[in-house]
Protein backbone atom coordinates (compact mmCIF):
# COMPACT_ATOMS: atom_id res chain seq x y z
CA UNK A 1 0.00 0.00 0.00
CA UNK A 2 1.96 3.10 -1.08
CA UNK A 3 1.97 6.11 -3.45
CA UNK A 4 -1.72 7.35 -3.15
CA UNK A 5 -3.47 3.83 -3.83
CA UNK A 6 -6.01 3.59 -1.26
CA UNK A 7 -6.89 0.22 -0.16
CA UNK A 8 -9.91 -1.74 2.54
CA UNK A 9 -8.83 -1.86 6.10
CA UNK A 10 -10.76 -2.34 9.56
CA UNK A 11 -10.54 0.38 11.98
CA UNK A 12 -9.14 -1.11 15.01
CA UNK A 13 -8.59 2.09 17.52
CA UNK A 14 -8.42 6.26 17.15
CA UNK A 15 -5.94 8.12 19.28
CA UNK A 16 -7.82 11.62 19.52
CA UNK A 17 -4.44 13.34 20.32
CA UNK A 18 -3.21 12.80 17.19
CA UNK A 19 -5.77 11.85 14.83
CA UNK A 20 -4.40 8.83 13.70
CA UNK A 21 -6.62 5.46 13.30
CA UNK A 22 -4.52 2.09 13.56
CA UNK A 23 -5.95 -0.24 10.93
CA UNK A 24 -5.77 -3.96 9.74
CA UNK A 25 -5.65 -3.84 5.95
CA UNK A 26 -7.87 -6.37 4.86
CA UNK A 27 -5.21 -8.50 2.45
CA UNK A 28 -3.65 -9.15 5.48
CA UNK A 29 -0.55 -6.55 5.05
CA UNK A 30 1.28 -5.56 8.61
CA UNK A 31 2.77 -2.19 7.23
CA UNK A 32 1.38 1.26 7.54
CA UNK A 33 -1.29 0.23 10.18
CA UNK A 34 -1.44 3.95 11.70
CA UNK A 35 -3.00 6.55 9.45
CA UNK A 36 -4.22 10.28 9.68
CA UNK A 37 -7.76 10.77 8.98
CA UNK A 38 -7.58 12.65 6.13
CA UNK A 39 -6.57 9.45 4.42
CA UNK A 40 -9.50 7.34 5.86
CA UNK A 41 -12.92 7.04 4.64
CA UNK A 42 -15.79 4.53 5.48
CA UNK A 43 -16.30 1.70 3.05
CA UNK A 44 -19.95 3.16 1.99
CA UNK A 45 -20.92 5.23 -0.84
CA UNK A 46 -22.37 9.02 -0.78
CA UNK A 47 -25.23 10.19 -1.33
CA UNK A 48 -26.28 12.28 -4.72
CA UNK A 49 -26.20 15.01 -2.60
CA UNK A 50 -22.45 14.88 -1.15
CA UNK A 51 -20.86 14.73 -4.48
CA UNK A 52 -20.90 16.89 -8.19
CA UNK A 53 -18.54 18.50 -9.95
CA UNK A 54 -15.55 19.38 -7.97
CA UNK A 55 -16.03 16.84 -5.35
CA UNK A 56 -13.02 14.95 -4.48
CA UNK A 57 -13.56 11.08 -4.58
CA UNK A 58 -12.12 7.67 -4.46
CA UNK A 59 -12.86 5.34 -6.94
CA UNK A 60 -11.99 2.18 -7.82
CA UNK A 61 -9.91 1.32 -11.24
CA UNK A 62 -8.46 -2.32 -11.37
CA UNK A 63 -7.86 -5.09 -9.15
CA UNK A 64 -5.15 -6.31 -6.77
CA UNK A 65 -4.09 -9.81 -5.71
CA UNK A 66 -1.88 -10.28 -2.27
CA UNK A 67 -0.06 -13.25 -0.90
CA UNK A 68 -0.56 -13.02 2.68
CA UNK A 69 2.11 -14.24 5.93
CA UNK A 70 0.31 -17.65 5.63
CA UNK A 71 1.01 -17.89 1.85
CA UNK A 72 -2.64 -17.62 1.26
CA UNK A 73 -3.90 -15.39 -2.11
CA UNK A 74 -6.17 -13.16 -1.82
CA UNK A 75 -7.44 -11.56 -5.16
CA UNK A 76 -9.74 -9.52 -6.42
CA UNK A 77 -9.17 -6.43 -3.90
CA UNK A 78 -10.44 -3.32 -5.10
CA UNK A 79 -7.72 -0.78 -5.40
CA UNK A 80 -9.10 2.82 -5.29
CA UNK A 81 -7.21 6.16 -6.15
CA UNK A 82 -8.10 10.06 -5.31
CA UNK A 83 -10.41 12.01 -7.89
CA UNK A 84 -12.21 14.81 -8.75
CA UNK A 85 -15.54 14.63 -10.21
CA UNK A 86 -15.43 17.12 -13.39
CA UNK A 87 -19.05 16.45 -15.10
CA UNK A 88 -21.84 14.09 -14.05
CA UNK A 89 -23.84 12.51 -16.68
CA UNK A 90 -27.49 12.65 -15.38
CA UNK A 91 -29.28 11.41 -18.65
CA UNK A 92 -27.67 8.05 -17.91
CA UNK A 93 -29.22 5.21 -15.55
CA UNK A 94 -27.98 4.98 -13.81
CA UNK A 95 -25.96 8.29 -12.70
CA UNK A 96 -22.48 8.37 -14.40
CA UNK A 97 -19.44 10.22 -12.54
CA UNK A 98 -17.04 11.42 -15.02
CA UNK A 99 -13.51 12.57 -13.14
CA UNK A 100 -9.62 12.21 -13.40
CA UNK A 101 -6.94 11.36 -11.28
CA UNK A 102 -6.15 13.83 -8.62
CA UNK A 103 -2.56 13.01 -8.81
CA UNK A 104 0.02 11.67 -11.40
CA UNK A 105 3.36 10.25 -11.17
CA UNK A 106 4.94 14.02 -10.28
CA UNK A 107 3.04 13.84 -7.08
CA UNK A 108 4.71 9.86 -6.19
CA UNK A 109 1.71 7.93 -7.83
CA UNK A 110 2.03 4.94 -8.64
CA UNK A 111 0.67 4.24 -11.98
CA UNK A 112 2.18 1.03 -13.37
CA UNK A 113 -0.81 -1.35 -13.08
CA UNK A 114 -2.34 -2.66 -16.26
CA UNK A 115 -6.08 -0.83 -16.06
CA UNK A 116 -3.97 2.47 -14.93
CA UNK A 117 -6.61 5.48 -17.14
CA UNK A 118 -6.51 9.04 -16.13
CA UNK A 119 -9.81 9.46 -16.85
CA UNK A 120 -12.84 7.09 -14.94
CA UNK A 121 -16.61 6.78 -14.78
CA UNK A 122 -18.07 5.36 -11.87
CA UNK A 123 -21.77 4.98 -10.66
CA UNK A 124 -22.43 6.84 -6.82
CA UNK A 125 -22.48 2.72 -5.52
CA UNK A 126 -18.48 3.00 -6.23
CA UNK A 127 -17.68 6.30 -4.93
CA UNK A 128 -16.54 7.04 -1.46
CA UNK A 129 -15.93 10.33 -0.08
CA UNK A 130 -12.54 10.48 2.10
CA UNK A 131 -11.50 12.38 5.18
CA UNK A 132 -14.22 14.00 6.70
CA UNK A 133 -13.20 13.53 10.38
CA UNK A 134 -16.72 14.48 12.15
CA UNK A 135 -18.09 11.69 9.95
CA UNK A 136 -15.20 9.07 10.48
CA UNK A 137 -15.63 9.77 14.39
CA UNK A 138 -18.63 9.29 14.46
CA UNK A 139 -18.59 6.01 12.56
CA UNK A 140 -16.06 4.74 14.74
CA UNK A 141 -17.94 5.47 18.01
CA UNK A 142 -21.14 4.03 16.21
CA UNK A 143 -19.05 0.56 15.61
CA UNK A 144 -17.19 0.56 19.13
CA UNK A 145 -21.03 0.65 20.54
CA UNK A 146 -22.29 -1.97 18.78
CA UNK A 147 -23.13 -4.79 21.27
CA UNK A 148 -21.28 -7.22 18.18
CA UNK A 149 -17.97 -7.89 17.74
CA UNK A 150 -17.53 -6.45 13.84
CA UNK A 151 -15.94 -3.68 12.88
CA UNK A 152 -16.41 -1.04 10.50
CA UNK A 153 -14.82 -1.72 6.89
CA UNK A 154 -13.04 1.55 5.41
CA UNK A 155 -10.51 2.70 2.68
CA UNK A 156 -6.80 3.49 3.07
CA UNK A 157 -4.08 4.57 1.94
CA UNK A 158 -0.77 4.12 3.34
CA UNK A 159 1.08 7.68 2.29
CA UNK A 160 3.16 9.63 4.27
CA UNK A 161 2.42 13.15 2.27
CA UNK A 162 0.25 15.20 3.07
CA UNK A 163 -2.83 15.38 0.84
Amino acid sequence: HFRWNYYEATVAAFDPKTRHFTIAWDDGDHTGTVQPYEQVCIDSPPTAEEVGVGTVVLFPQAKYFFIDQHGVKRENMDRFHEGIITAVKKDSDPVVYVGKHTRGPDQGKYIGYRAYSEDFECTLEQLRVPGNLLSALAAAMDSSDDESDDESEWVSSTDDEEP
